[in-house]
């Protein structure tokens, strides 16, 4: 009995880490239509103030643009008064940023910027006038609220240049076939004409030799 309720246990434990596998498992990209999408986000900083401070600068939600096997990000922040020198970093180092609307009347600033996946380890950092120093927390893409609001059409891909490589190689193909086939005849010929030739000798000599007789 001890043993069943080893062995149950034991599956149960590696159930539950497969289980796990799977939902840490990050959504990859080619799994996912190109399109405009809204997503959800999630911030992460060491102390309780600083993710109070970091989810009220923070919209909740960000836009996707998936396209060409590349996504382009698009983050709102408020509190643009308060602060200046906005960076994103993806695995630490720090993107190029494009500006794609600054609302100065209402204090918001958003920005843009392009990677290759759709979970990047991402980080955001600002210097803040009233601390006087830069604040950085992470930005966590919450993929599973992911919402497509727009589809784009990608172009097929041309297929144009693989059919003209494919109809070279055949004709090269039904070229080597004709010169194979014009080779074999002349060989076959040659025989022929050497065959011939050792036939009228031998039949001449025959013939030299019965009129000697």
């Amino acid at each position: 009995m001890k043993y069943i309720k080893s062995i149950l246990s034991v599956m149960l434990v590696a159930v539950f880490m497969m289980a796990s596998g799977i939902n840490a498992s990050a959504l990859e990209l080619s799994e996912v239509e190109s399109g405009i999408y809204e997503v959800q986000n999630d911030v992460n900083h060491e102390s309780e103030i600083g993710m109070s401070m970091a989810r009220s600068y923070l919209d909740p939600t960000m836009k996707l643009e998936i396209k060409g096997g590349k996504v382009y990000y698009t983050i709102k922040f408020s509190g643009a008064n308060y602060m200046k020198d906005h960076k994103i970093s993806i695995n630490g180092e720090n993107v190029n940023l494009d500006i794609i609307n600054e609302d100065n009347e209402n204090h918001t600033i958003e920005l843009g910027f392009e990677t290759d996946t759709i979970e990047p380890d991402m980080k955001a950092s600002m210097y803040v006038d009233a601390m006087g120093r830069d604040v950085e927390f992470g930005i966590i893409t919450k993929t599973d609220t992911l919402k497509l609001i727009e589809k784009i059409e990608e172009p097929e891909e041309e297929v144009v240049e693989e059919e003209v490589v494919e109809e070279e190689v055949v004709e090269e193909e039904a070229n080597s076939t004709v010169e194979a086939a014009t080779d074999t005849t002349s060989n076959n010929n040659t025989i022929l004409y050497v065959g011939i030739g050792v036939v009228v000798v031998l039949v001449a000599a025959f013939l030299i030799m019965k009129g000697k007789k």
